[in-house]
């Protein structure tokens, strides 16, 4: 129970901390990712094309947005499975990943991919309208320093590098 009583305070801290790690004037990263990017052989516009599809895509969509339910999901399974030291170590290792990205993030401070290439609606037609943008708006009034409300239940997560996903996943 512990672990739960963690939880919703870990949330809101995790929030805060991204907005504010969010708000640095650093110049944007993203010209230096794409390049280390091509170095490794990664084009992301080709990555795009593959993707889009009406196949492909909603997989990797269902697979994006199932991070949010997964999240409390694991929580009360430990919870109900009285785990309780499970339950610990996955708000620790959500705190600590927490820290990590945001960390990373005021130093590394990226867009996203969709904002530096700019791809046209049709070469993402089969992922969601805003895909790869739904932060874009807050991001750019955070570094603007342009008054924004922060929402909890309406926020959206502002990682783009690195990926909070794959800091998650680590």
């Amino acid at each position: 129970m512990l672990a739960a009583a963690a939880f919703v305070p870990l949330l809101i801290c995790t929030t805060i901390l991204m907005h504010v790690a969010s708000a640095t004037g650093r110049p944007l990263a993203d010209p230096v990712l794409a390049a280390i990017d091509a170095r490794m052989g990664f084009d992301w516009l080709w990555f795009l094309s593959v993707t889009n599809n009406q196949l492909v895509a909603p997989v990797l969509i269902f697979a994006y947005h199932a991070l949010g339910p997964q999240v409390p999901f694991v929580l009360l399974l430990n919870i109900a499975t009285n785990r309780n030291d499970r339950s610990l170590q996955f708000i620790a290792m959500l705190a600590v990943s927490s820290v990590l990205a945001g960390a990373i993030m005021t130093l590394v401070p990226a867009e996203g991919a969709y904002a530096y290439f700019k791809p046209t609606a049709e070469q993402f037609n089969h992922f969601t309208a805003r895909a790869g943008m739904w932060h874009h708006e807050t991001l750019m009034a955070l570094r603007s320093g342009e008054p924004f409300d922060l929402i909890m239940t309406r926020s959206n997560g502002l990682v783009t590098f690195p990926s909070y996903h794959t800091t998650l996943g680590i």
